[in-house]
């Protein structure tokens, strides 16, 4: 039986020696089928299993597609009395028998040829011009060296491959021996394979590799080369499906679907749809030697389909159909989730998929809550595909969503059970620097679904949403991060102000109903006013997440993403008004300093009528009473940012009373006062009791119509050194040290003077990039986000070798104490409970230093980007030094 054309054959002069078996000229045996022979093409009926979704119910529904395709239908119709196609896996290629390049081979056969022509696309064009030359393509090798491609691959196998099993990492590393060690001219396609999967791991690894961009063009050169199309592998397929993988990760979607798309095409030319030419594409010589079984060819196509129908489903896009799909399902394997991975994305409608709801649903809402049941139970730990589940259970939500129907209270449970474990999973990514695309992707889209179910059941885990986008947007600082943390916030601040009116309507109905209440009820009944809340929200997951909100709330999107050459005629795009409060305190006079040097703006001093400060020259003076907020009205008219800087002791509800004073005066930014750690630090700002403060004020400034841009700067260096035993440990008075635990846990500290001009050089920057084509830093880059400043970062064995140079001692001149941060926080927080704020700085530095969770934000530090100098410690130390009594004295009073 000839396996390419499946007819009985026999080599003809078989006595000649001459010329051996293969080459010989196949011929029909005299007994051969004839005329249609299905044997051409084994005729594969569609089985129940792969019938498709659709027909079981109207289109459009459960797949929120709202077109069919009349071809599908008409070839899925034929597919169950025709040949389906005809294979040749030598080449590999495959056409469907119906196909004008098969049709001359069938025929010829039906006519009794002894020789039928090759499946081969005669008369395709009259052939006047020479076909596209082929490109020559340099060896990998010029590219990354063979211990650098080791390195990359190795990534790749340890972090993506056990989701998109494509390769046999052992015969892989064997064959990228041959390949740098041979000539590599007949490996051209597995050369695109390999610079893919360097890619890759490079993207995964903490030390990209500096050609990375040169390994994605080396693969795509190859790829697009017309030799590819001619010449077809399943070395293509790998090649692209990994392309995808890359684009996935770093580019738009319509790029990732089409690539996607590009896969799924290849694997029908190939024929990996098909069970029968798996079966005889394994059965080639070569293919064990290339890792092409036949388990893992079913893995190749099962996991380009799996992909391919994610990225539709999430992209409201159509699939690519089969008219049948016979190729078997993947096994489990040790060390691989792809499986899993498959089985995920089956559950999604689709055709070809061989999924079934054990149910019969009465309506496309059931049979949609019915498949996320089905998600549900799926036991999934990795969290690539927490996430990836996630991303499924959102795609169902938002087509439930558009059908206008209810949704019961368990699809919300599910709904959110798995919104949560995905942002649980997506922090567990980011933390080991694994930046998977979804990981952050996953956790946008919980928070815009919760938002949008607008339940009790579904707000209460608003804040967990938040909180993990926050902390994934700051392990990643980028435009896109930055752009969906603040579209988050602003879909945020919608949210509330729509609840706000609500409570308005239904308070003003009390009030009349009070006012009424003696009346009679005929003349008590009123009709409510319009509430304003038909918003369209249909398209709320949807690019570009702004249409359902109605014209009045698109003006207001419009002032968030404003740029220059927009604004009036007399805007110019520079902060040239600057108020401060506290501008004769600790940090607030270097902040004075700072912006007096840059010299770019007008001073406001807020001062109480009363103060003793003694301003620099060039500082204004707004006298005010905190208890008038009219004073502080008018001191802040015009002003276009204020800064916040406060002494401990400040009444309270000062903070409140300025921003509000504010706000009525039109000042659009605000600097609260919060210069300390990271603000997304959940836990060390929760146990250091200053978190919930600095972030109410921000909530306070949002609510109120503002923006803000507070510091993150860790200890002040100078400031705390000399601030005594409670905060670094220090009292140079008895030439003492208390080290915490064993000293070596650093934390991020900055000058006072550093952060004067950090301050100062943001607010010189531009106030909004000019159009979309400016890239430069401008304001709006820092607004409702953190100024990340550092100028060292130190342990207190650091320190304490600094004190040493500085003051010429040596240990034996010190009294040295340990004591444990654990002891020492519980302690000062003891103190703080019992009244005694004597305790605060004792239990916020303690808490600071614990290892494994200090206070370090140095690889979030922006110094670079502002142009921030470098700073000597010694010279610090010896300002915190002369800094020690004064400050002891301040401490003293603070604690009376």
């Amino acid at each position: 039986m000839c396996t390419t054309y499946e007819y009985n054959c026999r080599y003809t002069d078989d006595e000649d020696d001459s010329t051996t078996a293969p080459a010989k000229r196949a011929t029909l045996e005299r007994g051969r089928r004839k005329a249609g022979l299905a044997a051409a093409a084994a005729a594969t009926s569609r089985s129940p299993a792969n019938q498709s979704h659709e027909a079981r119910g109207p289109r459009g529904a459960a797949d929120g597609s709202s077109t069919e395709s009349l071809t599908a239908m008409s070839g899925a119709s034929l597919a169950t009395t025709a040949p389906v196609g005809i294979f040749d896996e030598h080449k590999p290629m495959y056409a469907g028998a119906s196909a004008a390049m098969a049709f001359p081979h069938i025929l010829g056969m039906a006519l009794g040829s002894d020789s039928p022509p090759k499946m081969h696309s005669f008369a395709y064009n009259f052939g006047i011009r020479p076909e596209e030359a082929s490109s020559a393509h340099d060896l990998l090798g010029k590219l990354i060296s063979e211990d650098d491609l080791g390195f990359f691959s190795d990534v790749y196998f340890s972090e993506m491959a056990p989701i998109t099993d494509f390769m046999d990492s052992r015969i892989y590393a064997r064959r990228c021996r041959d390949y740098y060690h041979g000539s590599g001219n007949a490996a051209v396609a597995f050369g695109g394979v390999a610079a893919g999967v360097a890619a890759l791991g490079s993207f995964l690894s903490t030390n990209r590799h500096p050609r990375e961009a040169d390994l994605v063009e080396y693969a795509k050169s190859i790829l697009d080369d017309p030799a590819s199309m001619r010449m077809l592998s399943v070395e293509h397929i790998i090649a692209w499906g990994l392309r995808l993988l890359y684009l996935r990760a770093t580019a738009r979607p319509n790029s990732a679907w089409i690539a996607s798309c590009t896969v799924m095409h290849l694997c029908e030319a190939v024929g990996l749809h098909e069970e029968e030419n798996i079966q005889k594409m394994a059965s080639v010589a070569s293919a064990a030697a290339l890792g092409h079984d036949a388990e893992r060819l079913r893995r190749i196509f099962w996991i380009a389909w799996a992909g391919h129908h994610l990225l539709s489903y999430e992209y409201d896009r159509s699939a690519v159909r089969f008219r049948a799909v016979t190729c078997q399902a993947i096994v489990p394997m040790a060390g691989s989730v792809a499986d899993q991975f498959v089985e995920m994305a089956q559950i999604i409608p689709a055709a070809n998929s061989p999924f079934r709801l054990g149910c019969q649903p009465s309506s496309p809402s059931e049979e949609l809550s019915e498949r996320l049941k089905a998600l549900n139970k799926l036991q999934i730990a990795h969290p690539f595909l927490v996430v990836t589940k996630a991303d499924i259970a959102f795609c169902f939500y938002r087509r439930i969503y558009q059908l206008r129907a209810g949704m019961p209270d368990e699809t919300i449970r599910l709904i959110v059970d798995i919104g949560n474990a995905a942002v649980e999973a997506a922090e567990q990514l980011a933390s080991q620097g694994r930046l998977f695309w979804n990981a952050i992707g996953s956790v946008f889209h919980y928070a815009c679904v919760l938002l949008a179910i607008d339940m009790p059941a579904a707000s209460a885990h608003i804040a967990v949403a938040f909180s993990g986008l926050e902390k994934l947007a700051v392990t990643a600082d980028t435009g896109p991060t930055r752009e969906a943390l603040s579209m988050a916030r602003h879909l945020l601040s919608l949210k509330m102000e729509k609840k706000r009116r609500e409570l308005a309507q239904l308070e003003a109905v009390e009030a009349r109903y009070q006012f009424f209440q003696e009346h009679s009820e005929p003349e008590a009944t009123a009709v409510l006013p319009d509430m304003g809340l038909g918003w369209d929200w249909n398209q709320f997951l949807l690019e570009p997440y702004l249409s359902m909100l109605g014209p009045d709330v698109q003006l207001r999107i419009a002032k968030m993403s404003k740029y220059a050459r927009d604004q009036p005629g007399d805007f110019k795009n520079v902060l040239e008004r600057v108020a401060i409060v506290g501008a004769g305190g600790t940090i607030g006079s270097h902040i004075v300093d700072s912006l007096l040097a840059a010299g770019r703006h007008k001073v406001t001093a807020l001062s109480r009528k009363d103060s003793g400060n003694k301003l620099p020259e060039g500082v204004l003076v707004a006298p005010v009473d905190y208890d008038d907020e009219a004073t502080l009205v008018a001191a802040l008219k015009d002003q276009q940012f204020l800064i916040i800087t406060m002494a401990p002791m400040a009444p309270p509800d000062t903070h409140s009373k300025l921003v509000q004073a504010a706000a009525k005066a039109g000042v659009p930014y605000v600097m609260p006062n919060g210069y300390g750690g990271d603000i997304v630090d959940s836990k060390l700002s929760q146990e250091s009791m200053l978190g919930p403060v600095a972030r109410a004020q921000r909530n306070e400034i949002e609510k109120l119509g503002m923006q803000w841009i507070t510091v993150c700067c860790g200890f002040w260096y100078d400031y705390s050194l000399g601030g005594g035993e409670p905060r670094f440990g220090f009292d140079f008075d008895k030439r003492s040290l208390t080290i915490y635990d064993d000293g070596r846990t650093k934390n991020s500290t900055s000058t006072l003077s550093q952060v004067g001009r950090a301050v100062a050089k943001v607010l010189s920057l531009k106030e909004l990039p000019y159009d979309e084509n400016d890239k430069s830093l401008t304001l709006s880059r820092f607004l409702n986000n953190g100024v990340y400043v550092t100028s060292f970062v130190v342990s207190q064995n650091d320190m304490f070798e600094s004190v040493k140079r500085v003051t010429g001692t040596v240990d034996a001149e010190w009294t040295i104490t340990h004591e444990t941060t654990k002891k020492r926080y519980e302690d000062g927080l003891a103190q703080v409970k019992a009244g005694n704020m004597a305790g605060f700085g004792k239990m916020l530095y303690a808490r600071a230093f614990f290892p494994n969770d200090a206070n370090d934000i140095s690889r979030k530090a922006q110094n670079e980007l502002l142009g921030l100098p470098d700073e000597s410690l010694d010279e610090f130390t010896k300002a915190g030094i002369a800094m020690a009594k004064d400050l002891q004295s301040r401490a003293e009073r603070m604690a009376a």
